[in-house]
């Protein structure tokens, strides 16, 4: 990193992994697919029964009112997307 007059001028950055991670470090070992696929199961179980039993008062609780930027037809795609996603086991 080089400073002048207090300012950042250049930057470099450094990708070398540690010895201690694996080349695949970014895959998920079978015991860590199988918890998060529990946890998925769990999770959506829970998100279509809140989107069967549609409760204006919770849903006002967590996403707030509707506006412009974010209108409720929105928010309710988002989490239809979401749920989606996760029943197709990503």
């Amino acid at each position: 990193m080089r400073v002048k007059h207090g300012i950042i001028t250049q930057m470099e950055y450094d990708n070398n992994m540690p010895d201690d991670v694996r080349h695949n470090g970014n895959l998920c070992t079978y015991e860590e697919r199988e918890r998060l696929g529990r946890a998925t199961d769990h999770t959506l179980e829970t998100v279509n029964i809140s989107m069967k039993n549609y409760d204006e008062k919770k849903f006002r609780k967590w996403f707030g009112k509707d506006n412009d930027l974010q209108p409720d037809w929105l928010v309710k795609q988002r989490i239809i997307n979401a749920y989606n996603f996760m029943n197709r086991g990503f």
